[in-house]
Order: structure tokens, then sequence, then C-alpha cells
């Protein structure tokens, strides 16, 4: 029981240190892509934070499974790297003893994942996708803020404000191009969005407009008492994929081809925990020559190989190249095959050589 409680620490503490190390990481991707767009003025700033805590539960879905997998490899590889594996071994232990020590964690693991993948991933992503629908639904105006410059109705619209009151905007500058692509600049105390006909204008009122051609001294001002500028309709940014969104208990009620990919690929996720966890366990045997890092790498390429087998096999379900009926199963017994093939390779041979020479 001890050596349990010891190993399933160190699994655990590892876990846990990777696992945040790779969602600071991902966070912070996501914090610098949205401030970017905060700044451009597509996004409030005020949204930001929840918009990325929503997303944090699909990103853990890969995070998770990664982390345990690279946690158990350097456990074990820190176990045979200070010979505290061999010691194990030769006081008694069997292989099958340790396995199931490393596969507890595993397992809660494993749980945890199915949690995130079935339930907590989908909503959180349903919640993303409300705020983001509601921020490409503003108005320019609301997109407005005092002091700042905006691109409006395309690049070629340009405005800025001194300040801007419940949708009013006060002292306004504006440069743009004519439909000859001439520019012009126009001024005005106040203006406002407006909706005419099912369209959208900004208003400008008791202003001016310059009218000028670049390389000549030609020109003219034209005073107005209203100018309006059309805001063609924005089209809602798809950041997440619907079918991500989904609940669980939907997709098994649509029943559809795509459907049932999107629920293979979440059962998959869930499954790859254990089975990347036995291979981690054989991947993880290293000697004091190579360094518990050594098979660090090709861990990792093994594990991008199984993802993208996943993401592959849904694409193929989804265009019926692969039967439903099949669906990621066969990715799933070839990887268990190999873990289990790779975890028993060296009691075999050692067997083998005992045999021989007997």
């Amino acid at each position: 029981m001890i050596l349990f409680r010891f190993i399933s620490k160190e699994i655990l503490t590892s876990f846990f240190a990777v696992a945040l190390t790779l969602l600071l990481i991902v966070v912070s991707n996501s914090l610098a892509r949205y401030l970017s767009r905060a700044a451009a003025g597509l996004y409030d700033a005020d949204v930001l934070i929840w918009i990325i805590l929503y997303r944090i539960p699909a990103s853990l879905e890969i995070i998770l499974p990664l982390s345990l997998f690279l946690g158990v490899m350097l456990v074990v590889g820190r176990m045979y790297m200070e010979s505290e594996a061999t010691i194990l071994f030769a006081t008694g232990t069997s292989q099958k003893q340790f396995t199931w020590w490393v596969m507890v964690p595993a397992l809660l693991v494993t749980v945890l994942v199915g949690l995130v993948s079935f339930d907590l991933g989908p909503r959180g992503l349903r919640e993303a996708n409300v705020i983001l629908a509601e921020q490409s639904a503003r108005s320019e105006i609301d997109r407005l803020a005092p002091g700042r410059f905006l691109n409006i109705s395309g690049r070629e619209n340009v405005v800025y404000s001194e300040a801007v009151e419940e949708g009013e905007l006060s002292r306004v500058f504006l440069a743009s191009l004519n439909r000859h692509g001439t520019p012009f600049v126009m001024t005005a105390p106040v203006a406002n969005e407006v909706r005419l006909d099912g369209r959208r204008y900004v208003v400008f009122r008791d202003g001016q407009r310059y009218d000028f051609s670049p390389g000549t001294s030609g020109g003219q001002i034209i005073s107005f008492e209203s100018h309006g500028i059309l805001i063609p309709d924005r089209e809602v940014e798809e950041e997440i994929g619907k079918l991500k969104t989904w609940s669980t208990p939907d997709l098994i009620r649509a029943g559809g081809v795509e459907h049932v990919a999107t629920l293979h690929y979440r059962l998959s996720i869930v499954l790859m925990v254990p089975i990347m966890t036995l291979l981690a366990m054989s991947l993880g045997r290293t000697n004091p020559r190579s360094g518990k890092y050594a098979k660090l790498v090709p861990g990792i390429l093994l594990f991008l190989v199984y993802l993208v087998l996943i993401s592959a096999s849904q694409s193929a379900i989804e265009d019926e190249k692969i039967p439903t009926w099949l669906g990621m199963w066969w990715i799933h017994l070839c990887f268990l095959a190999l873990g289990w093939w790779l975890l028993i390779s060296p009691e075999r041979e050692m067997k083998r050589v005992a045999r021989a020479q007997a």
C-alpha cells in the first residue's frame, strides 16, 4: 500500500505539473489572439476573460491525456534511472502489480477526461459561442472607443471620435473613399447609428465634407445637415464548429453520420488515456546511460500519431468512407496491442534467456 501511494503521488504530481504548464501555454496563446481582436475593436475587452475560461474545458480534452502520458513516462523513467524499478521487481513485485498501481491514477484521469469530453467541453464551447455571437452582432457605434481609430464598413472607412455616450459620437472625424476611389474627409460635432429599411447607417450631423484629389491643389468643401455612411451587415464569425458544441444526449438523439462521428471522437479521447498510459509505461523504461528523457520525443510523436488517426477517422466516418459500426475501434485495438506487446516483451525475453541457459 505504501508503494502504491508513493507511485500514485509521483504520477499525479507530474501530471498536474505538466497539465498546468500546457494550460498556461494554451491560455497565453488564446489571450494574445483575443487581445489583438479586442484592440481592433472586434470584441469588448470585458468579455475576453469569459471567452477564454469557457474554452478551457475543450482545451483540456487534449491537455489532460498528454499530461498523463508525459507524467507516467517521466516517473517510470526516473524509477528506472535511479534503479528504483529494479529494486521493486527484485523484492517480489510483479509487472502486473506494478501496472495496476500505475493504472489506478490513470483511471481517475480517464473519468475526468470523460467528464470534460462529454459534458464540460461542449457546454463551455456553447457559452463561448453565445458571447462571440453577441460580440459579432454589436453595432459599429458600440465597438468605437473614445480617442481611438476604428475601421467601419470595410477598411476604406476610418472613424475617430473624442467621446461616446449612449450610442452617440461627439466631435467625429471620418476618412474614406468615394465611389470613384477619391479620398474625402468629414468632420461633425455629433453622429449616431440609424436603421433605415433594414440597413444600418452612421449619420453625421451639421458637419463638413472635404473632397480633394491627391497631387492637385483642387478640392471642395461641402457643409451638410446630415450625411449617412452605409454599414454592410457583418457576417457572424464561426469561431467554433457547431457539432463540437452539441451536448452528448442531443448527438445521440440526432443519430446522423456526422453526429455518430462526433460521438466516436469524444469516446476515443477518453479511451486513449488508459491505452497511452500503457504505452507510457513501456516507453518509460530506460537505462542510466540513455537518461530518462531518451524516449520522450518518440513518445510525443506516437501520441500525435494516435491523435491524428482519430481526427482523420472522424472525417472518414463523416464522409462515409469508414462504416459507423467500425468507427475508431481499430485504432484503439492497434495501439492497445502495441502497448501490451511492448510491456511484456522484456519479461518474455528474460524467460526465453532463462530457458536457454537452463
